[in-house]
């Protein structure tokens, strides 16, 4: 900046309160000197501030401040004061220079249509200067629509934050940073005039047959000659004043080494060094595919669709292998289902300005975007030159979380990479990068970034297997790890994923989910219950029979029996030598002998390996024995509607708080993942009965639904996270964190406290015992009774005695 300029600007500065841009403040009061030397008469010069709140509290203030405007005439309009003034401005003014201000205001006064109005009263053929933020995007989009509505040819935007100029006319731009160059006035003034070159001028003959001699038609000529235009005649159609400008297109000699066949069908020439490049990184990207690869080729255009340089890609032989999906305009809404959502590769072609400008208005390319996975790679074909296209897609990838974006200008060897945090150019012609380092510096730009997360509980548990990953994930990146309480990076709980979508907001398992079903352990058995288990029914039955009978075989033959057969084989207790005894007598009692001393052992070890190791009441061992046992699954349906309609264990679904593995319920079952299974003995623990809580079936049930780590909706942490996760567990590491994270659980819940199933060694305590007391007494009680009884019989026999003797 001139230290003239400096001079002249300070006070005002100080005035405003904030700083402007020397660069642009000094580069504009250049142009509109330019403009007051070549102006024949009064320079009249319109300032106009569309905001409502803080007017020329801007740029505009300090211009009209400049000494060097004082011979000009100005007319300082504001908001929509305007209308009361509107017939003494001047129809046909030198400058009109004008201030939006922000989006919000500015689109709400556009809408309101008076800013038509307003430009409706001058000459299309003035120039106007727009200061603004080119940040603000929909405020270029407006204007760029307003200034094309109206016809107006000589536009210059300057950005009140940057050193950027950008000329728009009816049909380009051009943009340039002013500390690269300051082109002259003239020369900018000059390239609104070349941007009429080569139009086609229409016009009316004044005859039917068209007389070429009358002096009009000599100076229409004239005139389409100095615009090296054409000139056409429409009988009946549109006037001189209502002109059709064609847009062409030069071809440079060199693109006819490249795909020739294809550039002659297409009638336009595209760049070899772009094109060669962009298939080299497509066959990367197919190289190091895993599966099928997908690409998405979207000419957004929908005038002359394909007559570009995705028609080139879509025609090489070396996509042949590739899956593609060809879509054009606004056309691609009722195809969305179809679409992959994670696809290999996205191909655009926005168009030109005017056209991509009122299709990003309708906001159907952020639908379009949010159809697919943030982490895909979009390659998009376009004019470096299109400033507004360039910064509203820049908005757009921004916006949709794409982190792998790669801009190729059609008409340089220009090329851009973008990623949410960096961008870059390179030059082809300087050299042409493997694609290898390209896609390395987007896995590199997120570097030093700090991922947040959301702990399983409250406290933040560090030992959990997601955290470890997470936290190795972080380690990767070379970033740091924060937890928040809610709306992080992601959530370390893991959930059931119903029915996937396409919100992009969740890490998925490897696998769909692999389920066991828990039942509760049944009720501890009674002493007596206990007793009667170590044989069936049938065999206590059988036994008893054989000894009744034995018994009544005695007293119907009593002088075939020396011995009792009840108190021999059952107590041993022997009246008469058995070897004395007589031949019936000795192959009964010896038969009876060994199969006592049998069921007597097996007895014996039953009972003592049912007071180690305490049954429990009988209960389901499938899925078909729940309706016998009245168990049921208990799911919140509200969170999990669709569990109602499993095939298998929907009609014993009931809605309720689901019941966890650390508790337990009298006939709820559980669904556990198939790792859990492994730490059912130490998480669910009953120290009373020293055992789990649950039994595990052998049934196996899959779910169509699978487990997901959610995340933060199109987070752009995705491909990362789902990178070391994959990583991660084909290594082995999250089955050993999962391992680790059930010890460390069980531990936190009980302790160190010892567990039966735990120990090496098992001993018996007085509580154990419980049932061999109850046999001893048992024993005691039918020896007890048979002396009773002999006693008995003995005194009764005795008095028969006497009774007899007496008689």
């Amino acid at each position: 900046m001139k230290l003239a300029t400096c001079v002249v600007f300070v006070l005002a500065d100080l005035l405003l309160g904030s700083a402007q841009n020397p660069h642009i403040l000094s580069y504009s009061l250049r142009i509109i000197e330019y403009l007051m030397q070549v102006q024949v008469g009064t320079f009249e010069c319109i300032f106009f501030d569309m905001t409502s709140k803080s007017p020329y509290d801007n740029v505009l203030s300090v211009l009209l401040q400049s000494p060097r405007l004082e011979s000009a005439v100005k007319y300082v309009l504001q908001g929509s004061g305007w209308g009361d003034r509107s017939e003494a401005l001047p129809k046909t003014p030198s400058l009109l220079v004008l201030y939006p201000g922000r989006e919000g205001e500015f689109t709400a006064y556009a809408m309101t249509r008076q800013i038509l109005e307003f430009f409706n009263l001058f000459d299309p053929a003035t120039v106007v200067m727009t200061f603004m933020e080119f940040s603000e995007l929909n405020v270029a989009v407006i204007m760029d629509w307003i200034f094309n509505d109206m016809n107006c040819n000589n536009v210059l935007y300057l950005d009140t934050l940057s050193t950027k100029v950008r000329l728009k006319s009816l049909k380009n731009e051009i943009g340039f940073d002013l500390r690269d160059s300051q082109p002259h006035p003239k020369r900018v003034f000059d390239w609104f005039r070349y941007s009429f070159n080569g139009n086609v001028i229409t016009y009316v003959p004044e005859t039917m047959s068209g007389d070429l001699e009358t002096a009009s038609y000599k100076w229409v000529k004239a005139t389409a000659d100095y615009l090296n235009c054409a000139l056409q005649v429409f009988p009946g159609g549109p006037t001189i004043a209502h002109r059709e400008i064609i847009h062409g297109e030069t071809m440079k000699l060199a693109t006819c080494v490249v795909f020739v066949l294809a550039n002659l069908l297409l009638g336009s020439a595209q760049n070899p060094h772009v094109l060669d490049y962009s298939l080299r990184i497509i066959e990367y990207l197919m190289q190091v595919q895993v599966g099928t690869f997908e690409c998405i080729f979207f000419d957004m255009t929908s005038k002359s669709p394909y007559d570009n340089v995705l028609s080139v890609l879509l025609q090489s032989p070396k996509l042949e292998s590739a899956v593609k999906y060809v879509l054009q305009g606004s056309g691609w809404g009722d195809r969305s289902e179809a679409l992959p959502k994670s696809p290999s590769l996205l191909v655009l072609y926005p168009g030109r300005q005017v056209e991509f400008s009122l299709y990003a208005k309708t906001r159907q390319i952020l639908k379009f975007f949010n159809l697919f996975d943030p982490a895909t790679v979009v390659m998009t074909f376009m004019d470096f030159a299109e400033l507004s296209v360039g910064e509203i897609m820049n908005w757009i990838f921004n916006d949709v979380n794409c982190n792998n974006a790669l801009f190729f200008d059609t008409f340089s060897t220009h090329v851009r990479l973008k990623s949410l945090k960096n961008s870059v150019v390179i030059d082809l012609r300087d050299g042409q990068p493997h694609p290898k380092r390209l896609f390395g510096w987007f896995r590199y730009s997120f570097k030093g970034n700090t991922i947040t997360y959301v702990p399983e509980k409250n406290t933040g548990d560090l030992e959990t297997a997601s955290y470890k990953w997470v936290k190795a994930t972080a380690e990767y990146l070379n970033g740091k790890l924060r937890m928040i309480p809610k709306d992080g990076d992601i959530r370390l709980r893991r959930m059931v994923l119903v029915k996937i979508d396409r919100t992009f907001q969740g890490i998925a398992m490897c696998a769909p989910t692999s389920c066991r079903i828990l039942i509760p352990r049944g009720r501890r058995l009674t002493a007596v219950e206990i007793m009667t288990m170590p044989f069936k029914w049938q065999v206590w039955t059988l036994l008893a029979i054989a000894l009744v009978v034995t018994e009544v075989v005695r007293y119907a033959v009593p002088d075939s029996f020396k011995n009792d057969p009840i108190l021999l084989v059952v107590c041993g207790f022997e009246r008469h030598d058995l070897h004395r005894a007589g031949r019936w007598e000795r192959a009964i009692l010896h038969s009876l002998i060994v199969v006592m001393f049998f069921m007597t052992n097996a007895f014996e070890t039953k009972i003592i390996s049912m007071m180690i190791d305490r049954p429990s009441a009988q209960t389901a061992k499938r899925l078909d024995d729940f309706d016998k046992y009245g168990l049921k699954f208990r799911f919140d349906l509200n969170q999990i509607p669709d569990a109602v309609e499993h095939p298998l264990i929907g009609r014993y679904v009931e809605h309720g708080d689901p019941v966890e593995i650390f508790h337990n319920e009298p006939g709820v079952a559980i669904i556990a993942a198939e790792e859990l299974v492994a730490m059912v003995p130490k998480l669910s623990y009953d120290y009373e009965r020293g055992q789990s809580w649950f039994i595990v079936l052998e049934d196996q049930i899959s779910f169509d639904t699978m487990h997901v780590y959610q995340t933060a909706v199109r987070s752009p942490y995705l491909g990362i996270f789902q990178f070391t996760y994959v990583a991660l567990n084909e290594a082995g590491l999250f089955n050993l964190w999962q391992r680790q994270q059930g010890d460390h659980s069980y531990k936190w819940i009980s302790g160190n406290r010892p567990r039966g199933n735990d120990e090496e060694q098992h001993y018996l305590v007085f509580d154990d015992m419980l049932v061999a007391w109850l046999v001893l007494a048992f024993g005691y009680g039918i020896s007890l009774i048979g002396f009773v009884w002999e006693m008995i019989k003995k005194s009764i026999a005795k008095g028969y005695k006497k009774d007899k003797i007496w008689a």
